[in-house]
């Protein structure tokens, strides 16, 4: 396996080192995640708006079939969709399951605060309750849609929160609030999309290792503490991804990596939202 445990604030152990499925191409979704499971990713995230949980599952399956990998030996997370509510969320539910065809679901999130957050809350509290989710968090959501959670006493706190994370983006409010309250951060974008790939600090911290601009942005979001979700189809890219893991960025380094912050969003940011 690719990386150590983070464990969570109900005691699970979930593997910090992840493979993000957003954007594969449906095409090459199942050769993409078999691939990662061949280079020791234990982690694989999906959600319904990317309409792969069963290309995703089926790789699962077919990697423990043929490794006799066991099921509770690979962590899947999923997402809910937008706008769901509490009867909707618990029939999208059961659709996840089903779709994935793994038994049960490792992680759970709401991927964004819009619509019936706490009805949707409350569809997820029950899921753990039957067994067809071990853990649930939350995705794009900004302290006040938290807080706003935890006002209502709910009979579970998140566990997650998965935002855009990356050395030009720190979120810095967020990050405190979360780690305050004992809410694990998830790093998707990790990389920005390439889109600041050619920064002199990056190319200099890159080249003193021998590494490339992406594994020091992956490998500084681990040394934060975060899990963290790099994307790619490509088998190279896969697997130098995971080649993060025999180097350690010093406390000089960490903190010129984290002066990059510029609020920079490659995605969406929901964390802002009013709503």
């Amino acid at each position: 396996m690719l990386g150590p445990f983070l464990k969570l604030n109900n005691g699970l152990k979930c593997p910090q080192f992840a493979y993000g499925s957003y954007m594969i191409n449906r095409s090459k979704c199942f050769d993409s995640v078999y691939a990662a499971l061949q280079c020791g990713y234990r982690h694989i995230d999906s959600a319904q708006m990317y309409f792969n949980e069963g290309d995703c599952g089926r790789a699962i399956l077919q990697f423990m079939k043929d490794t006799g990998t066991k099921r509770e030996d690979i962590w899947f997370t999923s997402k809910l969709n937008n706008l769901a509510g509490y009867s909707a969320t618990l029939k999208s539910i059961d659709s996840s399951v089903k779709a994935c065809g793994l038994g049960y679901i490792d992680l759970f999130l709401l991927h964004s605060p819009y619509g019936d957050r706490l009805g949707s809350w409350k569809a997820l509290e029950e899921a753990v309750e039957t067994g067809k989710i071990r853990a649930i968090g939350v995705s794009n959501f900004g302290p006040h849609h938290i807080q706003q959670l935890l006002d209502h006493h709910p009979k579970i706190v998140p566990c997650v929160n998965q935002i855009e994370l990356h050395p030009f983006c720190s979120q810095s409010k967020v990050v405190e609030y979360c780690q305050a309250k004992g809410i694990a951060l998830a790093a998707y974008a990790p990389l920005a999309h390439g889109e600041k790939f050619g920064n002199k600090q990056l190319i200099g911290i890159a080249n003193k290792y021998n590494k490339t601009e992406a594994q020091i942005m992956i490998r500084f979001l681990l040394q934060r503490g975060y899990i963290v979700l790099p994307k790619s189809s490509t088998p190279s890219r896969i697997k130098g991804n995971g080649e993060v893991f025999d180097f350690e960025l010093s406390k000089d380094e960490m903190d010129t990596l984290y002066n990059l912050d510029e609020d920079y969003h490659s995605d969406w940011n929901p964390c802002v939202s009013s709503l």
